[in-house]
């Protein structure tokens, strides 16, 4: 079947098959519908391939499944995986702990543009807020009722420090995360998808940023608009992010990275689950 779609969303997860329950059926309420959902899985050893079959057979939407099987954690390579899979040409990244606010794709599409990065925003919530949110909660959108007046007022101070940054055009800002993140196909292709020579946690997104910005797709932050909320966890183990961080503050970062999108071992295009 051949699919003319406006987005493709690519949500990345391991082993995070009980916060996918959650945050599946939550992009069945967004106002935009117009997209696939393809669940990148960086070789979850849960039931996650159960949980993603489960909800495609009732999803309003085509929902793909991309697997890597490399052991330890390598997002960046089922990311680029991911890439490939995609059937539109505008791409929006987020994580399988992260409910979408109601409009997030809408508002994303709204600020489409084909040499921008658009940057959004989170919510984090604490672990109390967490434990509270059930599939209930999730149907009735009732955890938008997190984004309460100081975190809105965060967000507004987080989107006029951005500006700046992008005004200012200062390297290696403004932060962005692919837990909400917007850009065309043909950018990332460009620069050969993220590095993966940054494995574990930590910066490979700011990478991707700097190559980039190398060809003219610059950050446009729309944090306060574009909203997910981010489900509490423990923290990542920092030592893959300290050797991370090392690489991407190299002094010259190239526009195509020599391990991405054209290196992998095989450039499938992803198993349709609907």
């Amino acid at each position: 079947m051949t699919y003319k779609l406006n987005t493709s969303i690519i949500l990345n997860t391991y082993n995070r098959a009980e916060r996918l329950k959650l945050c599946l059926p939550a992009y069945c309420l967004q106002t935009h519908s117009d997209f696939e959902l393809i669940v990148a899985d960086d070789a979850s050893d849960d039931n996650t391939e159960e949980v993603v079959r489960d909800f495609s057979a009732g999803a309003p939407f085509p929902v793909l499944y991309v697997r890597q099987e490399l052991p330890g954690h390598h997002r960046t390579a089922v990311l680029n995986r991911a890439i490939l899979a995609g059937r539109s040409e505008f791409l929006i990244f987020t994580d399988a702990d992260c409910l979408p606010k109601h409009d997030l794709v809408e508002v994303h599409c709204a600020h489409r543009s084909e040499k921008r990065l658009l940057i959004g925003g989170r919510i984090r919530l604490d672990q109390e807020e967490t434990e509270q949110i059930n599939p209930k909660m999730v149907t009735s959108r009732q955890y938008e009722g997190f984004l309460n007046t100081r975190r809105c007022r965060e967000l507004r101070k987080t989107h006029w420090r951005n500006l700046f940054y992008i005004t200012v055009k200062k390297r290696r800002r403004p932060h962005n995360y692919a837990l909400n993140m917007g850009v065309e196909k043909w950018a990332l292709l460009a620069v050969n998808g993220f590095d993966e020579n940054c494995e574990g946690w930590g910066n490979a997104d700011g990478e991707l940023r700097e190559r980039l910005k190398r060809i003219d797709v610059w950050p446009k932050c729309i944090c306060n608009q574009a909203v997910v909320f981010h489900l509490w966890h423990p923290p990542h183990p920092s030592r893959s992010e300290r050797r991370n961080l090392e690489y991407v503050r190299r002094k010259t970062i190239p526009i195509w990275c020599k391990k991405g999108i054209f290196k992998l071992p095989d450039a499938t295009n992803g198993r349709p689950t609907k």
